[in-house]
This record gives C-alpha cells, structure tokens and sequence, in this order.
C-alpha cells in the first residue's frame, strides 16, 4: 500500500478491482513472488472482503483472479503418450533393459506404484491395502472396484489387460498407508522425485518439450520437469480414451461429476476456438 500509494478501502474497491490488483500483480510480480502465491494473497483478500460485508450489510466488490494477465499460464497435468508408458513399463519390469542408473529398492516400489495408478487412475490417497488386495481384484477381474474420497463413493474401472494384477503381485500386495496428511505429501514429493529422475534417464537423448503460453509468448519445459502426482491420472484417462474413444466411460470411471473437468483431462478445445476446417477434403 505504501509503495503504490494508496490505501485499500471498501469505497475505492467499488470504483473498481481490477486496477488495483493490477497494480498488485505488478508490485508482487517485481519482487520475483510467483502467481500462484498473488492468487493465494487475493484470495485472502477476498475472504476479509466477504467478512466485512457479511458483519456490515455492505456491498464491496471483490478481486476476480481470471480478469488479471498473468506471467504464466496455469500449470498444466501432463501425461505420458502410450509410447512413454511402454518404454517406463519395461525399464521396471524386464530384466534385458540396459539399467545404466542407479534405482534403490524403495525407487523401484515408487514407479510400480506409480505405474499402478497409470492403468487405474486411482489418486494417491485411494491407493491403500483395503482398497488394493487379492479379494478385490483377482487375475481373471474384468473390473476393478475401490473406494474414493475416503470411503464416501466407489469407483468401477476395467481392467486394461493384467497390469494392474500383475504389477499388484510384484509388489507383493504391498501398498501403503497414509495416516496423515504429511505421510500422503511425503509419500508424493518422493514418488515425483523419483518418476522425474528415472523420465530424464530414459529419454536423455530425444526428450518431449510441454509448451507453456505465457505473455512473454510460447515456451518449452522437458516432460520430467513437469511429471507430478497427477501425471499417472491423467495418463489413465488418456490411455483409456485412446483404447474406447468414449468420453462418458473416462467420466464415469475418474468419478468426475462434470463433463468439463473430463475434457480437461483429455486436452479437448473447450471454447472452440481455433477450429479451421477450410482444408479438410472428404474426398468427394
């Protein structure tokens, strides 16, 4: 406030948002404070906002985080091609691959686990003895069910070939147990870590570039910087619409209650745009 000037009050809110959070964005971004911590600032904003107009009975406008340009795009989920999923597959689980890396035993667990979620789009937190063992899933299993958001609603996936028994049996049915909220970062800072540096040794030599849309205009990351938890979902989800093109299907078995969030998933083009389709010749 000192250093643009200005104080914020609920009279100069109403003259308009926009300007100041610009002026906010500005301040912050000159000070090297990333996006995602300016929204988290706003979004405090907004909560003292909508308490002062909850204890007065006044109308004050708020900050809408959408109306401001940011430096960078919202971090987008990436997931593996099928082609990357195979070539991560065999590293773990064929003993011709060349292993010029060093893997510990608890590294080696982290990609089966990682690998498991990759052909059941499970969430870290859903994978769990009660919800992954011999009774529920079998070798001859055509579905797989589990519960999700702790046992509030369950799941019904198919089972894409044996993965997902085969790679159970070679853990030995040993999945974790998140008793905490640290165990279940923890466990997922390590599994990251871990896909991360195995990704970067696997495809050293011809590495996917992610593009990024920022206002500076396009740039490139390397598909291992930007492997996160969410990858294996997200995977899932385009591996299974890639095998039955049916949308509904990838819905239903993410356990997604809106459309768009499933398109998300899919990279579909959501507002339209873009779409040229002058060239296409049907061929009569």
């Amino acid at each position: 406030e000192a250093k643009e000037g200005y104080h914020i009050t609920a009279s100069l809110l109403n003259k308009g948002t926009l300007p100041i959070q610009n002026d906010l964005v500005k301040y912050f971004n000159s000070m090297g404070i990333k996006d995602s911590s300016i929204k988290a600032y706003l979004t405090v904003l907004n909560t003292a906002i909508r308490y002062h107009i909850k204890l007065t009975g006044n109308k004050v406008k708020t900050f809408i985080k959408t109306d401001s340009k940011w430096e960078k795009a919202e971090k987008q989920i990436v997931a593996l091609t099928t082609g990357e999923l195979k070539i991560l597959f065999d590293f773990v689980f064929n003993p011709s691959v060349d292993k010029e890396i060093n893997t510990t035993r608890f590294e080696l667990k982290n990609l089966k686990l990682f690998l498991f979620r990759c052909f059941s789009g499970m969430r870290i937190s859903d994978m769990n003895r009660k919800n992954i063992n011999p009774t529920r899933l079998t070798e001859a299993s055509k579905t797989f069910t589990y519960f999700q958001d702790k046992g509030v609603k369950t799941a019904t996936i198919y089972c894409i070939g044996d993965y997902l028994y085969n790679i159970a049996e070679s853990l030995n049915w040993d999945f974790p147990e998140f008793n905490t909220s640290d165990s279940l970062r923890g466990y997922g800072r390590r599994e990251t870590e871990t896909v991360r540096k195995h990704l970067l040794y696997l495809f050293k030599d011809n590495q996917r570039k992610i593009q990024h849309i920022t206002e500076k205009g396009f740039e490139f990351t390397n598909l291992s910087e930007e492997v996160s938890t969410h990858t294996a979902r997200k995977t899932f989800a385009h591996l299974l619409y890639s095998l039955t093109k049916d949308i509904l299907l990838v819905k239903k078995q993410l356990g997604h209650t809106d459309i768009k969030t499933t398109m998300k998933y899919l990279d579909f083009n959501l507002d339209g745009e873009n779409t040229d389709l002058k060239a296409v010749n049907l061929g009569f």
